[in-house]
């Protein structure tokens, strides 16, 4: 388990993720962020993104309280 923290709400959940992404080394993390994809645009609750060994790799996190 990383953290024994109870979110009051899913916003204080969305933005706990977002820092246990941040302390866990990923430089680029946005909470919350528009994304346009093929359906339309959406939001996602935490988006991620860091570059490993010349590769772009993006985590999109969907938060349910």
């Amino acid at each position: 388990m990383i953290t024994n923290y109870i979110p009051k709400d899913w916003k204080d959940l969305q933005n706990k993720v977002a820092r246990i992404m941040r302390h866990s080394g990923i430089k680029k993390v946005k909470t919350p962020q528009r994304l346009q994809t093929v359906r339309g645009q959406v939001e996602i609750d935490v988006y991620a993104e860091e570059d490993i060994q010349n590769q772009k790799l993006i985590i999109l996190c969907e938060c349910k309280y």
